[in-house]
């Protein structure tokens, strides 16, 4: 019987990944999740994902940023603050989508933030995602890193995080809720193979541009 081909992915990134997915799936057909709670499952997961790049590569920052100022040492709350500032402008595509979901729910009487926040797998969901996407960046050996190893890292993973917003938008105009499995299956097989996925969407890619590759 033949399987899955393997993964390029570390085995706690494998792991994450299918954890994360496996949120909205548990969501939709355990507690009935609305196309708005997917939504903002996409949301929160690719925004502590990009927060857990960047705190994760916070070492490795300061100390190219010591490396280059000739005139003292960037500290620890320095950096922090640099980083929090990388992760608002670098977040932008995740504050303009929360922004249309505002607009989206603001005239509707049934539907409110309220309501949203206040169900009870809000909170354990967000605790999931936010373990294995902090796991998933401890994983890829980000503090460890040479500088052009976690840029092509993370071009390559925030490429994958706008995927997903458009699988937000698509959740929350065009798929019902029930539908949605589909959506993730293909999210889930993208994330585990992102080379196959480029090259079938047509990117010139070879095995050098792999972000798990060391120059």
């Amino acid at each position: 019987m033949m399987g899955l081909p393997k993964s390029p992915r570390p085995p706690g990134q494998i792991a994450a990944i299918i954890a994360r997915n496996a949120v909205p799936v548990i969501g939709i057909y355990w507690y009935g999740w609305s196309s708005h709670l997917i939504f903002l499952d996409y949301w929160f997961d690719g925004l502590s994902w990009l927060a857990a790049i960047m705190f994760m590569a916070m070492p490795k920052i300061r100390q190219e940023f010591n490396a280059e100022d000739k005139d003292g040492e960037t500290g620890w709350i320095a950096t922090f603050f640099l980083t929090l500032f990388g992760f608002f402008i670098v977040g932008i595509p995740f504050w303009f989508v929360l922004g249309a979901m505002h607009a989206y729910i603001e005239p509707s009487s049934t539907v409110t933030w309220s309501s949203l926040l206040s169900d009870p797998s809000v909170v354990p969901a967000a605790v999931v995602l936010l373990v294995s996407n902090l796991f998933a960046a401890l994983s890829a050996g980000l503090p460890r890193m040479p500088e052009k190893a976690r840029i092509k890292y993370f071009n390559w993973e925030y490429a994958l995080m706008l995927t997903r917003i458009i699988a937000m938008l698509m959740t929350l105009f065009l798929l019902p809720a029930k539908l949605i499995i589909v959506l993730i299956i293909l999210l889930t097989l993208i994330d585990l193979y992102p080379m196959r996925a480029m090259k079938i969407a047509g990117a010139p890619m070879d095995e050098s541009d792999r972000p798990d590759r060391r120059p």
